[in-house]
């Protein structure tokens, strides 16, 4: 006997709605703003590739990323840790997985995720119920298999998304933060000017305005770009509790290559 398996359901806007109802059971009415939710995470390599997987062929052999329903009680971010478990036997709880939101643009909502991670293809156990295979792909192979019908349009659109996720971070400079042995980060719209200071271990100590105008090697911009980037980390860290003492002692800052 089939497990019952129970779903909330949400609206367009991402919300649960307070009701419960039954996955598969086709006697259920859904209202105009009605939905089931789904969530959906993108996997890169360091190549630039992404993480798809040919379904198994009870669950009709096309390609899409991993995911799966978001069952009664369970929120986004848990469901999509548990597919990637359940389907590929990969733990990413504690890796940096970052949430896009959702989008609803037909029947399911779609709650999305991306994460950076250089996954062993050999250390994968597939849910062979799920999941036929899986590979690495270029963006380019997987508009293909879109093109020629093999490719989930939902899970396309959700991609887009995390593409267009992507081309906004290039457009960021990320600085690191270092007090008391903890790290932050926090990020810059970017400017050529960085390019200047990349690599630079700025201490907070230094960062005085008369003190920044003796730096020596650095253009009169990227000086006055520096004094701003320094504003916001020790305001950032104000904001974070962090000791004033611990702040102007030891702490520094590196913005990265």
């Amino acid at each position: 006997m089939n497990k019952l398996e129970l779903l909330d359901v949400y609206d367009s806007l991402g919300n649960k709605t307070g009701r419960v109802v039954e996955r598969g059971n086709k006697d259920e009415i859904f209202g105009e703003d009605e939905h089931i939710a789904v969530a959906i995470i993108y996997i890169e390599n360091d190549k630039g590739e992404f993480l798809i997987q040919k379904t198994s062929k009870e669950k009709g052999g096309h390609y899409s990323s991993t995911g799966g329903h978001i069952n009664h009680g369970e929120d986004a971010y848990s469901t999509i840790v548990r597919e990637v478990k359940e389907e590929l036997g990969v733990d990413i709880s504690n890796d940096n997985i970052i949430s896009l939101g959702h989008i609803c643009v037909d029947f399911p909502v779609r709650f999305m995720f991306y994460l950076k991670k250089n996954i062993n293809l050999n250390d994968i156990v597939l849910q062979k119920d799920e999941v036929e295979s899986v590979s690495y792909i270029s963006v380019d192979k997987i508009k293909d298999l879109l093109d020629e019908g093999l490719m989930n349009k939902g899970h396309y659109k959700v991609l887009e998304k995390v593409l267009d996720y992507k081309k906004e971070k290039s457009m960021l400079q990320n600085i690191e933060i270092y007090v008391d042995n903890k790290e932050y980060q926090i990020e810059w719209n970017l400017s050529e000017h960085f390019d200047e200071l990349k690599g630079m271990k700025f201490m907070l100590n230094e960062m005085a305005a008369d003190q920044i105008v003796k730096i020596n090697n650095i253009s009169e911009t990227a000086k006055i770009l520096l004094s701003a980037v320094a504003g916001a980390v020790i305001q950032y860290l104000l904001d974070n509790n962090c000791p004033v003492n611990s702040i102007f002692e030891k702490g520094y800052f590196i913005i990265k290559n």
